[in-house]
């Protein structure tokens, strides 16, 4: 039976669910002193969560955690398919093409394991293989799972890779990037080796610059003390693509909200609880229009660069709309999160009038409470020429 699309993407539990499932496993974890595999499951017809195993974690406790592996590549191709990564190395070998897990006896050690999906059966072939692609399977799946425990890259969720890769054919399987990619052919990759023990105590904080989420949780290992420009951006190029007005227009505000909550959570989290310096949105007219819908709603200006941008669109008589629901989604991340480790930054704000008014729209639409530092982008020399009275604002 086909499960139809809205159903395919409804979570399985609640936020409060997640929450009372941390909740277990931070208990768990502090009982018996170290890193630990949970299993859970949720009854449908009691709404309550068990938890119906507990054994040491077995994997990451076995990294040296002040070593970091970097794989990168030194040549490309042609792409043949693209997926979920998991993990963040890369592997190459032959295609083997299987569709069963008793075809066991003819794949060989070091083979690109290719098929629909996997199962607990498959984890014989799994370990005898140099990387794994699959049709079928998400992030919390079996494939990602045992990927992930064996150390071996995985592209999962292709849709047709059983189709469309050749058995024999050589291909490089890349997850060093937060898209899974498969590469024509063996290309050449490097591995880099980072001794975190041997970087010096800074005097200075040492912040990262992030822009897509989903790479937050491996570098927040880092020896960092929390990130100094998140950029909103990428969150909503990647995981909204449409214009925030048209969203608006179609009564689709929530959508909106929820992605820049969603991407700025993960953010927040990462890092918690050290400092997250979030800055408010800062597409130029010509990049808004670019986006679905965008044309309808953007001037054409002759040049961008020192246009219609930053904070001069907040207090807009018509884009203020969509920066109402920015503010309410920043506090949703604040508050329904916990998440009071983020900072806000205004960009290119020009004038002292300018960043008065924004201030102002930032109260009027609940995100400015008092318990939110708020920083100007030093970017415009009139914030250095001025900065005593920009002080005084932010």
């Amino acid at each position: 039976k086909k499960v139809p699309k809205n159903d395919r993407k409804k979570f399985c539990i609640t936020d409060n669910q997640v929450k009372e499932l941390a909740r277990y496993a931070v208990r768990i974890e502090e009982h018996y002193e170290k890193p630990m595999d949970i299993e859970w499951v949720f009854d449908g017809q009691t709404r309550k969560i068990y938890i119906v195993e507990a054994k040491p974690e077995t994997v990451q406790a076995k990294k040296d955690e002040n070593i970091i592996e970097e794989y990168e590549l030194e040549e490309e191709s042609n792409v043949v398919l693209e997926g979920e990564s998991i993990g963040s190395k890369i592997g190459q070998g032959k295609i083997h093409v299987l569709s069963s897990p008793k075809e066991i006896d003819q794949f060989e050690e070091g083979e690109v394991l290719v098929t629909d999906m996997t199962d607990p059966d498959w984890e014989p072939i799994m370990k005898k293989a140099g990387a794994i692609v699959t049709n079928k399977g998400g992030r919390t799946g079996h494939a990602a799972i045992v990927s992930r425990e064996l150390g071996v890259p995985a592209v999962i969720g292709t849709e047709n890779a059983t189709s469309k890769l050749s058995d024999g054919k050589k291909i490089t399987v890349d997850c060093s990037s937060s898209t899974g990619k498969i590469w024509d052919d063996k290309l050449e990759f490097s591995v880099d080796e980072h001794h975190l023990d041997t970087i010096p105590d800074t005097e200075t904080k040492v912040q990262v610059n992030i822009g897509e989420p989903s790479e937050v949780f491996d570098v927040a290992q880092l020896p960092v003390d929390g990130v100094g420009l998140a950029r909103e951006e990428f969150i909503t190029s990647s995981h909204i693509g449409e214009h925030p007005l048209k969203l608006i227009e179609e009564n689709r505000e929530e959508e909106y909200v929820r992605a820049l909550r969603s991407g700025l959570g993960k953010i927040g989290a990462a890092f918690y609880p050290n400092q997250v310096v979030v800055r408010l949105s800062d597409f130029k007219s010509d990049e808004y229009a670019e986006f679905e819908g965008g044309e309808d709603y953007e001037p054409d200006e002759a040049n961008p660069m020192l246009g219609f941008r930053g904070a001069s669109r907040y207090y807009d008589d018509v884009f203020s709309q969509a920066f109402e629901l920015e503010c309410k989604a920043l506090r949703k991340t604040i508050d329904e999160l916990g998440l009071d480790n983020l900072t806000i930054m205004v960009p290119f704000c020009r004038t002292v009038d300018e960043a008065e008014n924004v201030r102002a729209k930032m109260k009027e639409y609940g995100l400015d409470k008092g318990d939110v530092e708020v920083y100007v982008m030093a970017e415009i020399p009139a914030n250095i020429i001025r900065v005593e009275e920009f002080a005084e604002v932010f």
